[in-house]
């Protein structure tokens, strides 16, 4: 057996589950929408799947709620809200990756554990469509709750309504309120509402003064990778290539099952048919290979630092750029936090303009943007929690108080920031630790084991944390993607060579 054929051999056993695997969670991450209200219990996963004390993005954010007339001397403020959320003196809805939490504190006993309860009725079933961005009061009392895929307001019966507001499927990731103009924050759009909050205004962002937005090498790999470049055309045609994917995987390992048996007609056709899709489809495998080859370390690496000009212009300069958005009371602008970074508006249609010396954020984007009683920004993500300064441009890491110096490399610290918890009764704001959580407030038993969404479930398959944890992120798909690309080259080397020589014997390939 030659040597091409020999790693196109053992490359190919050992990667076929895998690519099966790829295959099938990137077809449906692909399509997100199709499996949106699909569950996978949390037990059937390892057990560092499990939530515990809050970790793994199960809490984002938190709203303080009191009744309006029962904050009078007790130090805490005076929201006005109606008392069908709050039964105490102090309460708290909790949100994020599982939904939304009533925590509610005893009035003679705030330094008591509090009582916890779920707080979802009405909210859709499905972890993914369940989980929470952000939640706002708006001055007449009423909540909103922003989820991935839509706006939910609380009723009378604290039950959950979706409010329409005509998004058109776009991904929903913040909302915040300024007077009565609740402005809600898709990936490409602002969507606006004054009371009642009936209809919205959907607003497309001007393009940012005096620069050319531009994306990393890294996006433009990613969406190349899965086809969204080309819109669904392009989703499909790297679905079709991941069906191929599985053919090849399977009909290679009934090859290797059954080597001596090739006098049966069924195998024959099997192995013809293996190496002639093989042969005509090596470019679009290679394609779907090297590129989702490239998009973990440490060949992600370069990309990231590398920005271009979009390869496809839209008409929408903003589009899958959007993050999160706050009025800066003491600057008197809007902030707008972006994968491009931070950018100030002296109102929502006027030209945004770049802030050079914004804070350092995680390529995965801001987790918290809150102001510090001083007036002062949060500025929390997967790199850590700045304090930022606007008026000084002054950045600190916020957990050991040190200056973060001014390099283009510069970082908060390696703590994963998922979310602040704040607004409990006599406890001051924490930030909440992706990987440990917070030991602020207690977590409930019945949550450790609340269900995956199967599209979360694609992801840790498609990345190879499923099998490896988050050491796969440094070694896996680097070690699978060379694999692969070898497995690839080998095959077609062999199917070269096996043409070369049936030409110079005048033979042609066996029906």
């Amino acid at each position: 057996m030659s040597r091409n054929r020999l790693w196109h051999k053992w490359t190919g056993i050992i990667l076929c589950l895998f690519l099966l695997l790829f295959s099938l969670s990137g077809i449906l991450l692909n399509h997100r929408g199709w499996i949106a209200n699909v569950n996978v219990p949390r037990g059937l996963l390892p057990e560092r799947y499990e939530f515990r004390g809050w970790n793994g993005g199960l809490l984002r954010g938190s709203l303080p709620i009191s009744r309006a007339d029962s904050c009078s001397g007790g130090g805490r403020p005076q929201w006005g809200v109606p008392t069908r959320v709050g039964k105490s003196e102090g309460a708290c809805l909790l949100y994020g990756a599982g939904g939304v939490w009533n925590s509610e504190w005893d009035a003679d006993s705030t330094s008591a554990a509090p009582i916890i309860s779920d707080f979802n009725n009405g909210l859709p079933q499905g972890a993914d469509e369940r989980t929470i961005r952000s939640m706002v009061m708006t001055p007449g009392g009423d909540v909103m709750a922003t989820a991935n895929f839509g706006l939910f307001r609380l009723d009378d019966n604290n039950e959950w309504r979706e409010t329409p507001m005509g998004t058109r499927g776009e991904r929903l990731s913040d909302a915040t309120i300024r007077g009565d103009t609740l402005v809600v924050v898709g990936r490409s759009f602002l969507y606006i509402s004054q009371a009642p909050y009936s209809t919205f205004k959907r607003i497309q962002l001007k393009a940012p003064k005096g620069m050319e937005l531009k994306e990393t090498l890294f996006k433009t790999f990613w969406k190349l990778h899965s086809g969204e470049m080309f819109g669904m055309a392009g989703r499909l045609v790297v679905d079709f290539i991941a069906l191929i994917l599985i053919f090849l995987s399977i009909s290679g390992i009934i090859c290797w099952l059954k080597p001596r048996a090739f006098h049966n007609a069924l195998t024959k056709f099997n192995l013809k048919y293996h190496n002639k899709v093989g042969r005509l489809t090596i470019v679009l495998t290679a394609f779907v290979v090297v590129t989702g080859w490239t998009l973990r370390p440490p060949l992600m690496i370069p990309l990231v630092m590398t920005k271009t000009p979009p390869m496809v212009k839209h008409d929408n300069p903003w589009d899958d750029r959007l993050r999160m958005l706050r009025y800066d009371e003491k600057m008197g602008d809007w902030l707008l936090s972006t994968s491009d970074g931070f950018f100030s508006l002296s109102s929502l249609d006027a030209e945004p303009a770049i802030i050079e010396d914004g804070p350092k954020v995680s390529v995965m984007g801001l987790n918290v943007l809150e102001p510090d009683a001083e007036g002062r920004w949060l500025c929390g993500s997967f790199s850590g929690m700045t304090l930022w300064d606007r008026q000084t441009g002054k950045q600190t890491d916020y957990f050991t108080g040190h200056p973060i110096s001014a390099d283009k490399t510069r970082i908060a610290g390696s703590t994963p920031i998922s979310g602040l918890l704040s607004g409990l009764p006599d406890m001051a704001p924490e930030p909440v630790d992706y990987s440990k959580g917070t030991s602020l407030l207690p977590q409930p038993e019945n949550l450790q084991r609340l269900p995956m969404s199967l599209w979360n479930l694609c992801l840790e398959i498609h990345t190879g944390r499923l099998f490896f944890g988050s050491a796969a992120t440094l070694f896996f798909i680097f070690v699978a993607g060379l694999l692969a690309v070898i497995c690839l080259w080998t095959g077609w080397k062999c199917q070269s060579g096996r043409r070369k020589r049936a030409k110079v014997r005048g033979e042609i390939e066996p029906k």
